[in-house]
């Protein structure tokens, strides 16, 4: 009787469905590309980080055996640290696109329903610097006393970085959410004449 041969690392339907993930996780981000400003540690810590971590165990946990398993082959040691290293990778990647994938679409509806009953706010902030990068242009801006950064367009790079800093404000239209978070409805680069 022979043995029935070992599944690859991540069994297929575990690949396909880390596919699903990734797919479904670039749909939201180009379809809720929501501006929000007040981000803090507390964000980073209920969306990015524990959501993270907490998946990352409970993959571990689940493949516990197979770790295990992997472990007490005749592979040499080198090899298996090679093989745990990528497993670890993996689940991490897999962690990433379930577990904060979750917590981000739960935080920023949160964020968005609350805002939606509330009135517009208009601020006029004052720009730190407009970023260049092959990546995506950005510019660094002050919102209620807190550095805050966002993308902008191509065309908005262009046309204000040859401009005197100091004459340029960012125009915000938002709605306040919960605790001191804000959702931007509209943001546009100005030139302020007062101080020309």
């Amino acid at each position: 009787m022979t043995d029935k041969p070992q599944k690859d690392l991540y069994e297929t339907k575990e690949f396909y469905l880390l596919i699903a993930l990734i797919i479904i996780y670039c749909i939201y981000s180009w379809t809720n590309n929501y501006l929000i400003l007040g981000l803090d540690f507390n964000y980073y810590l209920l969306v990015r980080i524990l959501p993270f971590f907490i998946g990352l165990l409970t993959v571990g946990l689940i493949k516990f055996n197979r770790l295990k398993n992997l472990y007490a082959t005749d592979e040499t040691k080198r090899s298996k640290k090679a093989l745990i290293g990528l497993y670890i990778f993996l689940s991490a990647v897999f962690s990433f696109f379930t577990f904060n994938l979750i917590a981000s679409i739960i935080w920023t509806e949160k964020i968005k329903t609350v805002a939606e009953s509330k009135p517009i706010e208009y601020y006029d902030c004052k720009i730190v610097k407009l970023n260049y990068s092959r990546k995506g242009n950005s510019v660094s801006f002050v919102f209620k006393g807190k550095k805050e950064c966002t993308h902008i367009s191509s065309g908005e790079y262009r046309d204000y970085k040859d401009k005197d800093i100091k004459e340029l404000y960012l125009e915000i239209e938002a709605r306040k959410s919960f605790d001191h978070y804000y959702i931007v409805d509209s943001k546009t680069i100005k030139i302020d004449n007062k101080n020309k």
